[in-house]
């Protein structure tokens, strides 16, 4: 197996270990943080209200720093594949040298294979990145999102959902999961087009 094709497979399993982890965790982490809410103010809280509010703070922080995540690692990828495509092949142009997106850049560069990629085959990749740039540029809020309208699409078709009252963005971890599978299907696809595959 190629190095670069073996690093992502461990990327991508450590990923889903450390939803694994958290889903085992999430439960007892919140009762005790709770139980420290609870003495701190005990007159806004119930210890269900405390658990329910932990809980969605933790879950809302864990899918927002995973989805971050998962697409810097996509990215960085990505990136060392077009590194090991112009070392093995001995161009000229870099990764670097390109402008855009990180995937399209990617996608671009790969070009001077002759390969080319449709729309379809990295639009979860895609619509990763807009998740990510919505948390990392506008916290999380839709409304100062420059991609608004994709973000409300993504929302209703992919079941993600937004706080009504802030209008911010909610990555559940059943959704982190989902966008792990599909991305590293893509992911997968994209490395086995190019010739980059475990087999």
């Amino acid at each position: 197996m190629n190095e670069i094709v073996m690093h992502k497979e461990v990327v991508f399993m450590m990923l889903e270990s450390i939803l694994e982890t958290y889903e085992s965790n999430r439960s007892e982490i919140s009762k005790k943080q709770a139980q420290i809410l609870l003495k701190k103010e005990p007159e806004f809280y119930t210890e269900e209200s405390a658990y329910k509010d932990i809980l969605d703070e933790l879950d809302d922080f864990i899918g927002r720093s995973f989805t971050v995540q998962l697409s810097d690692k996509i990215e960085y990828l990505f990136r060392q594949l077009c590194n090991e495509i112009q070392e093995k092949n001995k161009f000229i142009l870099s990764y670097s040298d390109l402008n855009g997106k990180p995937i399209e850049k990617a996608l671009k560069y790969c070009m001077q294979l002759n390969i080319r990629f449709t729309k379809a085959e990295f639009q979860e990749i895609e619509l990763l990145d807009k998740l990510r740039n919505c948390i990392v540029h506008a916290d999380g809020n839709i409304l100062e999102s420059k991609d608004t309208i994709i973000l409300n699409k993504i929302s209703k078709d992919r079941k993600l959902h937004f706080n009504g009252f802030e209008n911010t963005l909610y990555i559940s971890i059943d959704n982190c999961r989902r966008i792990l599978i599909s991305c590293k299907q893509e992911v997968d696809a994209i490395f086995s087009k190019l010739g980059y595959s475990e087999f």
